[in-house]
């Protein structure tokens, strides 16, 4: 279905045209499709209709218009509740709701596009926001249901609309200014400010434009028809940036040239009239900025002192032009962490930060896996607003995208506890106005850095830094003591922090009685070792441990398990304890201030602590620690399973096996599963990394682990993580001789191997997961590594030996229990007869792919109608590829499917072209466009704005379609880009 409102309403099934001709039945249809994806109340509907004369039967008469409206509008794949829903309409007590699909619905096409040009302009890519916007104001055909009768509410809302289209306009306008395409923006702003005669900022532009087109004359002419109508209208005169724009184009102020025309990229744009210092000032109003992102954790609770370290980290932090760079290195426990934080607060508001993100590198060594940068890289990205979906999976993309990002922003970083400078240089800016601050115990002498060396606390502030802990002054009598203990450990605030709690936690401890419970010596000066320091919290934690028996032997446990955080889920594994109990022994813990609360039932260890919980559980037996471990795997393992799906399927989309789910079902399974991976996947790959150098019963969880995440973190841009975890297990399967564990795992590797561009890489894994399989005499496995050779060899366009593997992965596959697995070889198959240009047996090939007993929409399903009617289109057989699209369509959305759902888009928009509809070839490329980024599809989104440069061109757009084709060659002259040999040749045909 199509639906447009930006202009008279349309309603189409596919290329039919579907009438509605009583005028009230459209009313409601354009009153449900101004509220599209919210409930209309009955009310609305009868006040929108009728007005105050609305009559007795009304409702009942309401209720006939929807029922003829839903015989009209086929049913939707995204219809809420098909029990309560013959088609697009869907009843709910209250009212009515209308859901367009996705790709269906013009308002929300423009609306999509009309964001994307607004993030394009911010991040500086003119070009991508010039095509955009200027995509979003194609779709607009007239007024908004102009043919239409409008009530009050359906007249609010165009005239909300017209705004919309107005802020388009002039955000168009901008972008061209910027861009040195003045003559473009004139044609638009004409008509705009016929229909808003005053609105200034249009003006403002429209003079500038036509003042860098060399017509002076006009730019004034210009200010006197806004003096008229400002004068006529309201009675005002010109705003202050109208008149200085008028006094500069008079002195003809060098200040006002713009960029030459056809410059192809910029930073940022400026509103119209902010060219520099020296130009006359113009308040044009820029889009509304988002609120910077605040990623830095929350500020310890207890803090004293570290006045003068604070005010020169501060002074440190401060722009200076360029990237700026600060170490601060010290002994573990020193409180370098908790410093860094308060000074990192503290600089992000007077710094202004657009961002400030905080990675923990790992790097103390206190038994945490150091963070690779590939890893740190990726959580950047994310922290930095980058969707998971599309973070680069080749490192060298990933690390260019960073800096990008970094080059036009003020961001604040705070890497802390690195291990070396090889761990932080992949991670500093190469250019901007960052800063970034860094932690560790070393001063990194190979980073060209200012460095302040952190103290031991000053007498003084050990004493209130345990007065703080303890939660009271303490008394005259009870300094000294208190002061002896401040000095026995060395003025270190994470044992001071810990006594302080062990005082706090009964009436009647003092410090004294805490130096006669202490029989571990400890150093009595500042500048210990780490091991002295580790021995100084040991002490303390033994005399703090809980008497709660179960929370002490799960500090223990904690010890033994080096992971970052720990849920009451891990706790009842490790315990082997109801919920409940693990609640109780957390709650113990964190009250003692032995693990600190870092989100919903989510505690971690602080990590001065580290070093002297690993000590404190070396004291269990050896069998006790590996259970540990186990237990926790099988933990991790089982609640994966339970939000993400089995390991069986992980490795492929929900639905793909078994049948599909609805969409939403699907999207709330995937949000799910994303948030079970950002909570989960650092801690499982602490776990993987201790299991991998274990006993085989340890090491035997790692395929099963991978297995599971596998498909959330390819989708949430988990690159470097997943190959971390993909080496942990073909390390442990081939060092215990798991052959069926390394070649399952060689798949993976050879997937993202291929994804990063490394073929040959991707190619030799493949050939060993097929030899371990032949030698073990694995038809099955031999099967899927066949299959996959297949898939990489299409990758590369090497079609005949891609048919090669898949004809001897089919030979080995027996269709009534590998039926999924059939099927996709099947459709690869087809895909290799398409790429040799044997058309009529790839549909044969597409059509046994599909099956008679087809059954719900799978995620492939929608994959192989695609590849059916790309078929279809290269013999000729137009309208077949049409209904076969439109099927594809509704399983792709269906399925959640956006990588197969974008190249139907490009290839509906050839035959949309064809039959002389260039909006729908609009709405169907923007959307192309959207889906191909989000899933991290350059060739798709070179492909989409050449595509759409086509369709501009031919809806009179030219301006906007030479920036597109701009915008499509940029994107097409990138090295790695591989094209899609036959979308190439779908797209290249005639129109």
């Amino acid at each position: 279905m199509r639906f447009r409102l930006l202009g008279p309403l349309e309603v189409a099934a596919g290329d039919i045209p579907v009438r509605i001709a009583a005028d009230r039945q459209r009313t409601v249809l354009a009153m449900l499709l101004a509220n599209a994806g919210q409930v209309v109340p009955v009310r609305s509907l009868v006040a929108e209709v009728w007005g105050e004369a609305a009559p007795p039967s009304a409702v009942s008469n309401l209720r006939t218009y929807v029922m003829r409206l839903r015989r009209l509008l086929p049913p939707g794949a995204q219809a809420p509740d098909a029990r309560r829903s013959a088609g697009r309409i869907t009843t709910s007590p209250s009212g009515y709701l209308l859901c367009p699909g996705q790709g269906e619905f013009d308002l929300h096409a423009f609306r999509q596009a009309h964001r994307e040009g607004l993030a394009a302009r911010a991040e500086g890519d003119l070009a991508a926001a010039e095509a955009a916007l200027s995509a979003a104001l194609a779709l607009w055909r007239g007024e908004p249901a102009a043919d239409v009768r409008h009530g009050p509410t359906l007249a609010a809302w165009a005239a909300d609309l017209a705004e919309q289209y107005a802020s388009a306009v002039e955000n168009l306008a901008d972008v061209q200014l910027a861009r040195g395409a003045h003559a473009a923006a004139v044609p638009r702003l004409r008509p705009l400010l016929d229909r808003f005669p005053l609105r200034e900022r249009p003006y403002e532009q429209l003079m500038l434009a036509l003042y860098r087109c060399g017509d002076a004359p006009g730019a004034l002419a210009v200010f006197g028809r806004a003096h008229r109508a400002l004068a006529e209208g309201p009675g005002l005169t010109p705003g202050p940036g109208l008149a200085r724009l008028r006094q500069a184009v008079l002195r003809r102020d060098a200040a006002l040239t713009g960029p030459p025309p056809g410059r192809p990229r910029g930073r940022a744009v400026r509103p119209a009239g902010r060219q520099d210092a020296r130009a006359p000032r113009e308040p044009a109003p820029r889009a509304p900025q988002a609120p910077p992102r605040r990623e830095l954790p929350r500020l310890p609770v207890h803090f004293v002192g570290r006045s003068a370290e604070l005010a020169w980290l501060r002074a440190a932090l401060r722009p200076a032009g360029g990237p700026r760079l600060t170490v601060l290195h010290g002994p573990a426990g020193v409180g370098k962490s908790a410093l860094a934080l308060r000074a990192a607060h503290a600089a992000a508001d007077e710094y202004r930060a657009e961002a400030a993100c905080h990675v923990d590198l790992q790097g103390a060594g206190d038994g945490a896996r150091p963070l690779p940068a590939a890893e740190a890289l990726g959580r950047l990205l994310r922290a930095l607003g980058v969707p998971g979906e599309r973070v680069p999976a080749a490192p060298a993309e990933a690390a260019a995208r960073y800096q990008s990002l970094l080059a036009e922003r003020r961001v604040l970083l705070l890497l802390d506890n690195a291990a070396c400078p090889a761990q932080v240089l992949p991670l500093l800016p190469a250019r901007g106005e960052c800063a970034v601050l860094v932690t560790s115990r070393e001063p990194l002498t190979g980073l060209d850095a200012a460095r302040l060396a952190l103290p031991a606390l000053r007498p003084g502030e050990s004493l209130g830094l345990l007065e703080l802990a303890a939660g009271r002054r303490f008394a005259e009598a009870e300094r000294a003591a208190a002061q002896n203990l401040a000095r026995r450990y060395g003025h270190d605030p994470a044992a001071l922090r810990l006594a302080g709690a062990w005082l706090a936690a009964a009436p009647g401890r003092t410090p004294e009685s805490l130096h006669r419970r202490l029989d571990a010596p400890a150093p009595a000066e500042p500048g210990r070792a780490p091991a002295e320091a580790a021995s100084a919290c040991l002490a303390l934690l033994r005399a703090g441990l809980p008497e709660d028996r179960a929370a002490a032997r799960l500090l223990r446990l904690l010890g033994a398990l080096p992971v970052p955080e720990c849920t009451t889920g891990l706790a009842a594994a490790l315990l082997g304890a109801d919920a409940g109990a693990a609640a109780a022994a957390l709650r113990a813990l964190a009250a003692a201030r032995l693990i600190e609360p870092v989100g919903d039932a989510r505690y971690r260890p602080p990590g001065p602590l580290r070093g002297a919980l690993a000590r404190l559980a070396a004291e269990l037996p050896a069998a006790e620690r590996e259970k540990t471990l186990i237990r926790a795997l099988d933990w991790y393992l089982d609640s994966g399973r339970a939000v993400v799906g089995a390991p069986g399927r992980a490795g492929r989309g929900p639905g793909q096996e078994a049948g599909g789910q609805g969409q939403e079902e699907f999207r709330a399974a995937q949000a799910g599963g994303a948030r079970w991976l950002d909570a989960e996947l650092p801690c499982l790959l602490a776990a993987a990394g201790l299991a991998a150098e274990g006993p085989a019963e340890q090491a035997r969880c790692l395929p099963g682990l991978l297995a599971l995440v596998r498909a959330p973190a390819m989708r949430e841009g988990r690159w470097a993580e997943l190959e971390a975890l993909t080496a942990l297990a073909l390390r442990a399967a081939a060092g215990h001789g798991d052959a069926a564990g390394e070649a399952l795992t060689l798949l993976v590797a050879a997937d993202l191997d291929a994804r990063a561009g490394r073929h040959e890489a991707a190619r030799a894994a493949l050939r060993r997961a097929l030899a371990l399989s032949r030698e073990r005499g694995d038809g099955e496995g031999e099967a899927r590594a066949l299959h996959a050779l297949g898939r990489l060899c299409l990758r590369l366009a090497e079609p005949a030996r891609a048919l090669d593997h898949l004809t001897a992965a089919l030979a080995l596959l027996d269709e009534r229990t590998h039926l999924a697995t059939v099927r996709r070889c099947r459709r690869h198959q087809g895909e290799a007869l398409l790429q040799l240009g044997r058309y009529a047996e790839a549909v044969h090939c597409f059509r046994r792919a599909l099956g008679p007993d087809r059954g719900p929409a799978g995620r492939g399903e929608g994959a192989t109608l695609a590849a059916l009617g790309r078929a279809y289109h290269l013999l000729g057989q137009e309208d077949l590829a049409l209904a076969t699209f439109r099927t594809a369509l509704e399983r792709c959305r269906a399925a959640g499917d956006g990588e197969a759902e974008w190249g139907v888009l490009l290839c509906r928009s050839v035959i949309s072209l064809r039959r002389g509809d260039p909006a729908a070839a609009i709405a169907d490329l923007t959307r192309a466009r959207e889906l191909a980024g989000r899933t991290g599809q350059p060739y798709g989104q070179a492909a989409a704005a050449r595509q759409l440069a086509r369709a501009l061109s031919a809806a009179g757009n030219h301006a906007a379609a030479s920036s597109c084709a701009e915008r499509a060659a940029q994107l097409f002259a990138a090295p790695a880009l591989r094209r899609d040999p036959v979308l190439e040749r779908v797209l290249a045909a005639p129109l």
